[in-house]
């Protein structure tokens, strides 16, 4: 599925749906990491590790739909 997502360049009905489900995830994964850092450094690092994944994810997805043009149709 990670593959599917991040070939190509997605429509942006998919960019959308991924900044809605994977933007959400980071955001409490990085505030949990912070108040895991303030109680012991093992949960911050636990977390931070969860948060790299949808966090690629994200990435990857915004940099092909900006970075590789879209398809144009031949008269």
């Amino acid at each position: 599925m990670y593959r599917g997502i991040v070939y190509g360049r997605p429509k942006p009905i998919i960019l959308v749906t991924v900044w809605i489900a994977c933007a959400p995830a980071i955001v409490t994964l990085l505030g949990v990491s912070l108040f895991g850092i303030v109680q012991g450094f093992l949960p911050a690092i636990f977390f931070l590790i969860f948060a790299v994944i949808p966090g690629s994810i994200l990435f990857q997805v915004t940099r092909n739909f900006i970075t590789i043009p879209k398809p144009k149709l031949d008269d």
